[in-house]
């Protein structure tokens, strides 16, 4: 099951007291929204070779996965994010990479799901 630091997360409860439930709950269910079409955006831009919305959609996912704790994962969209900031995504091996960092976001986004939704 995939790693998330539930502490940062947690940062929230020790500002916000008892309204922090309810605003981590949001938090999480506004990235349960928008990672799923952000991954789909992600395909469609490896498929159609458009470069900057790869990028830009690995630098997003990055800094999104690092607020919800998931820093394993923002590492590997990191990676993805840094291998394309050339223009190039004929690369050897970045389907597959980009295949399986979008595994792990499913993996992410359940155990997301399970603690805080």
């Amino acid at each position: 099951m995939s790693n998330i630091d539930t502490s940062v997360l947690d940062q929230y409860r020790e500002v916000m007291g008892e309204d922090a439930d309810e605003f981590i709950r949001d938090i999480v269910q506004t990235f349960m929204d928008s990672s799923s079409s952000m991954a789909q955006v992600l395909k469609n831009a490896l498929a159609s070779k458009d470069a900057e919305v790869f990028h830009r959609t690995a630098h997003s996912m990055k800094s999104n996965l690092a607020t919800m704790g998931a820093q394993a994962l923002s590492e590997k969209f990191k990676q993805l994010e840094y291998s394309t900031a050339d223009g190039d995504l004929e690369k050897e091996g970045l389907p597959a990479q980009t295949q399986a960092t979008l595994a792990e976001l499913k993996e992410v986004r359940e155990r997301l799901r399970e603690l805080y939704l």
